[in-house]
Order: C-alpha cells, then sequence, then structure tokens
C-alpha cells in the first residue's frame, strides 16, 4: 500500500471517529431535557421525531413555562424542563328542522350545544309539531349533525290574515302554541304600513 492510501485511510478513521462522538454529544443532550406533558403530573419520554396525543387537543409545541410562549425543539437549551403546549380542539355541531339550517354553533371539545329556541324552530315547522331531537349534544367530541324530529300537529285553529277581503296567508296553530310574530305577513295599504 502507498503513502496516499494509507493517509487516506487513517483520515477516514479520523472523521468516523468524529461523527460518532458527536452523535453521543446530541444523545447526551436529549436526555438532560425533561418533557413535561402539562396534564397530570406526567414527565415523559420525548423523542422529537415522532408525535404524541392528547385526546381532544392538538399538540402545537414547547415552552420552559406550563403556559408560555412556544420554543423550537431545536433551540430548547440542554439541562432544562419544558412543558408541552396544548390547544383545546373544536367543532361543528348543526341543528336542522327539516331541510332548514337553524342553528350552526362551534363547540369545543367536551362541552355543550345550546339547543335553538322554541321561536327559531317555530320559523320552520309547516304544520308540524316539535318532538324532541334526535340526538344528544351535550358532550361533544366531533363535527355533529342534529335533526329535529316532528310530528303532525294537532290543528285547533286556523288564523287567517285578510286584506281587502282577500287572504294574504293562513297558518294552522296547534293546541296551546302561540302565533309566531315572524309569520305575520308585511303589507302596505295607502303608504300606510300594518303593525303588530
Amino acid at each position: 500500500m502507498n503513502k496516499k492510501a494509507l493517509v487516506l485511510i487513517i483520515l477516514i478513521m479520523l472523521l468516523a471517529l468524529i461523527f460518532i462522538g458527536c452523535e453521543t454529544k446530541i444523545n447526551e443532550i436529549d436526555n438532560s431535557i425533561e418533557f413535561h406533558s402539562n396534564y397530570g403530573n406526567d414527565i415523559i419520554s420525548f423523542d422529537p421525531d415522532t408525535s404524541f396525543s392528547r385526546e381532544g387537543y392538538t399538540f402545537i409545541g414547547w415552552s420552559y413555562e406550563k403556559d408560555g410562549e412556544i420554543v423550537p425543539v431545536e433551540k430548547i437549551d440542554d439541562n432544562s424542563t419544558v412543558y408541552a403546549q396544548w390547544k383545546i380542539n373544536s367543532y361543528k355541531v348543526k341543528f336542522y328542522v327539516g331541510i332548514n339550517l337553524v342553528s350552526e354553533q362551534t363547540i369545543d371539545y367536551s362541552a355543550c350545544a345550546v339547543a335553538p329556541s322554541d321561536e327559531e324552530i317555530s320559523k320552520h315547522l309547516d304544520g308540524k309539531e316539535f318532538v324532541s331531537w334526535d340526538k344528544s349534544f351535550d358532550n361533544i367530541k366531533s363535527n355533529l349533525t342534529v335533526n329535529a324530529i316532528l310530528q303532525e300537529a294537532t290543528i285547533k285553529h286556523t288564523v287567517s290574515f285578510v286584506q281587502d277581503g282577500e287572504t294574504i296567508k293562513e297558518y294552522k296553530l296547534a293546541e296551546n302554541k302561540p302565533i309566531n310574530e315572524s309569520i305575520v305577513p308585511q303589507t302596505e295599504k295607502g303608504g300606510f304600513s300594518f303593525v303588530n
């Protein structure tokens, strides 16, 4: 073997030893950082190349404080303690009466949606009665569509709106159901407007 080949082999071996030493140094730094999940009292084993989860939340990064600013993993100091930072997930809850979207709400994970008011519901009954909702909406963990369960109304009264002897709108009322002002037709006559 000539001298150049021997020098080249020695140089390659030295470089390999330097890289092995660098890798050991990086692992020592990673092991000196204490990672907290920031829910419960968990200290966790964390590999920056993998993710971990918390039900109902999205992991957004690490901080030196429980509720602090996010610090990129590559900038975390040696011998430090960091806390996971979480953002609560939110979901869409839609309430329908028939084909009509009556309410759309954005609800945080595990919170409750609020049912639409009787007034909002009654605008879309079309001669039917509201019975209940088809599913529970008190512990939201995903997007949810809630439909009104309706039944045929027992008609007790018919209210007719008449102008100049002509019926302009009729509304059928079930027993003990008040008339909803939103169905009262808005009309004008001779420059005057109808007032409820």
